[in-house]
């Protein structure tokens, strides 16, 4: 019983991290979920883009023994609300926003 309630403290912990932090653009609030489209009207485009592409592997470790059986591509875009406030970082995978938190 008690390794059950240690395991779901550590996942309330967890999931207490990953909270977005909400992206404040002109009269928008905004947070996930939310589609880039909505995204690009709310806040216009970012001040910095960065793409990474990566491949993603099958059959075990990178070596003679995986293949590769698609591709990941992860955006990092950064918007600058304003002198007083720290840079948010928005990230897209493959399309969708999964993250907004402030730089550090």
């Amino acid at each position: 019983m008690r390794i059950v309630t240690v395991s779901m403290a550590m996942l309330l912990v967890g999931a207490a991290a990953q909270a977005d932090e909400p992206l404040r653009c002109g009269n928008w609030l905004v947070t996930t979920p939310i589609s880039v489209e909505d995204l690009l009207h709310k806040c216009g485009e970012p001040a910095e883009k960065k793409v990474i592409a990566e491949d993603v592997r099958s059959g075990g470790k990178t070596g003679s023994s995986s293949r590769v059986v698609g591709t990941v591509t992860t955006e990092k875009w950064t918007y600058r609300p304003g002198a007083q406030s720290l840079p948010m970082v928005v990230t897209i995978v493959d399309g969708k926003v999964t993250k907004i938190e402030q730089e550090r």
